[in-house]
């Protein structure tokens, strides 16, 4: 027991040491924790108190409002105000009970700054940020890349400095009704739903973590409102990943509509709102909408063209058949077409089974293989029993092409503006494995051939969707030769297929466990046993009646 203790003490602290090494993040991160330091000391500034000393007999400028509830002691008599509570109404003469209570208002107010509300926010703040680094499993996840902190520091800077704006130009009408319907308007929940168009769901829940208790300092609105943008981020992400186009945004209008009025009915009784500022917040809370879908729809061009990010919504695009890349490889090359749709059968599984991006791994299965469009009859999935162009060639000059198509495909791929994120598949789904065949042809020859000279350039994955297109590609090609292919000899050879390419070394960058490995392997296995499922033999059935009604069973 003491032995598995100190183990276990000894990975904890590996891992502590492991996530805080300056040589595993880029310099980007900075940029990040800049970010949070500048929205801390923005939501913990106030910039002027919200109140002014008055005189009794002077009359207001404006409705005086208590920011919270508080005590007032003036001897003999003790005063409770409530949060909201308007003291003095603009225009009113200032009597001598006003103007005790308006001067207990003025000295809690708050300084321009407030360190501890900044130091706490900041370090908070520091703390939820780990989610966007340290998997589920509490693994340290593949780093960030200097884009995706630019984009995550971009987003709360933009989205938590407008809340900021919000709240001080609420504050300038000095109507409490109208600053909680403020914040109630605002569309902080977008924000959420531009990050899932690119992230996983660990990085999603993160950010909208981190935005809400942003947005909530920012309105100085509790708990309730930060449940309310919260829970109303996460119901963007889920209107998001269910749409199909981004014609299916605008329908998700009303439903977005109708969860936001059932959190805000839960968050208005958290709050204890009175029933005569609900008409304004309903209203409110369609604007929000209204406003969400409209961001959704300005922001996520500009990701794809300013971050080159492929959003879920171009994923979609991409996997229309009337595409036309997809359109050249089915009439080109209708070998490789079938081949790429198989292979995307598979990682769409595959991804599933071990939290990838399904999406992103179905569309780079589809494109992996395009830069084949070149030499299609090079290729033995497209010779349909013909002749092997490779038998007159030399070893090394078959190498050579077939190294070429991933850098033809990763040049189609960029003047079609496939995204970086494909571009990384084809470029990816080979790693640096070597072409056995055609080395061992060289061999057989009486060369002396150099294995590199042999071997895809590379780079190896560095995704775990790259890894798992890499992983179903290899898994479907040779499955063609099995013979007899029961359930059992199928995950046998896929097992063996496998463990050698983690043997090999080519899944070394990616994050996946032995346990994501197995949970790939079983997903494949289902597919491959329901593709190579055996049939009926049916009989011959004699007769023009019979022959027709039979001609069409499977």
């Amino acid at each position: 027991m003491k032995n598995l203790i100190t183990q276990t003490n000894s990975g904890v602290f590996a891992s502590i040491r492991e996530f805080f090494s300056p040589h595993r993040y880029d310099r980007g991160v900075w940029i990040f924790v800049v970010a949070l330091f500048a929205l801390s000391v923005m939501a913990g500034s106030h910039f002027e108190k919200s109140t002014r000393i008055y005189a009794a007999g002077e009359v207001a400028e404006h409705n005086v409002i208590a920011e919270r509830d508080m005590q007032v002691e003036a001897e003999p008599v003790h005063y409770h105000l409530k949060r909201g509570e308007i003291v003095a109404r603009k225009g009113d003469k200032i009597s001598r009970e006003q103007q005790v209570k308006i001067q207990a208002i003025y000295d809690d107010a708050q300084d321009v700054l407030d360190p501890r509300l900044a130091g706490g926010l900041f370090t908070l703040s520091l703390l939820l940020s780990m989610g966007l680094f340290v998997a589920p499993s509490g693994k340290l996840e593949t780093p960030l890349a200097r884009k995706d902190i630019l984009l995550f520091s971009l987003l709360l800077l933009i989205f938590c400095s407008g809340a900021k704006a919000f709240h001080l130009l609420g504050m300038h009408f000095h109507d409490a009704a109208l600053l909680t319907n403020f914040s109630y308007a605002y569309p902080m929940g977008a924000a959420s739903g531009l990050v899932v168009m690119v992230f996983a769901a660990r990085r999603y829940y993160t950010f909208g973590l981190l935005s809400s208790m942003f947005c909530g300092v920012m309105f100085q609105g509790g708990l309730a409102l930060f449940f309310f943008h919260f829970l109303s981020g996460m119901f963007v992400t889920w209107l998001v990943k269910r749409s199909q186009s981004r014609q299916d945004v605008i329908w998700a209008l009303f439903p977005h509509f109708l969860f936001q009025l059932a959190v805000w009915f839960g968050a208005t009784l958290l709050a204890q709102n009175t029933v005569t500022d609900y008409p304004g917040q309903m209203i409110s809370i369609a604007v929000n909408s209204i406003l969400t879908i409209l961001l959704l729809f300005a922001v996520s061009p500009i990701l794809e063209i300013a971050f080159g990010y492929t959003t879920r919504f171009r994923l979609m695009e991409l996997m229309n058949l009337e595409q036309p890349l997809l359109q050249e490889l089915m009439l080109s090359m209708p070998g490789t077409y079938h081949h790429s749709f198989l292979v995307a059968n598979l990682v769409e599984a595959g991804a599933k089974a071990v939290g990838a991006n399904s999406l992103l791994c179905k569309v780079g299965a589809l494109f992996h293989d395009i830069g084949k469009i070149s030499h299609p009859e090079y290729f033995i999935e497209n010779q349909f029993g013909g002749e092997n162009k490779h038998d007159r060639l030399a070893p090394s000059m078959s190498a050579l092409i077939l190294i070429s198509h991933v850098k033809k495909g990763v040049e189609l791929a960029e003047s079609n503006r496939l995204g970086q994120e494909i571009c990384s598949i084809i470029r990816e789904h080979h790693g640096t494995r070597l072409m056995p065949y055609f080395f061992h042809k060289a061999v057989e020859m009486g060369e002396s051939p150099r294995p590199e000279d042999y071997s895809y350039p590379g780079p190896r994955p560095r995704s775990k969707e790259a890894a798992i297109v890499m992983l179903a590609d290899v898994v479907e090609a040779s499955s063609r030769v099995l013979t007899d292919p029961t359930p059992a000899r199928i995950a046998g050879h896929i097992d063996k297929i496998l463990h050698d390419i983690f043997v090999e070394g080519q899944l070394d960058e990616v994050d996946l466990t032995f346990k994501d490995v197995h949970k790939l392997s079983v997903s494949f296995c289902r597919i491959l046993t329901g593709l190579f499922h055996q049939r009926i033999a049916y009989p011959e059935v004699k007769g023009h009646h019979s022959e027709k009604n039979g001609a069409g069973a499977t």
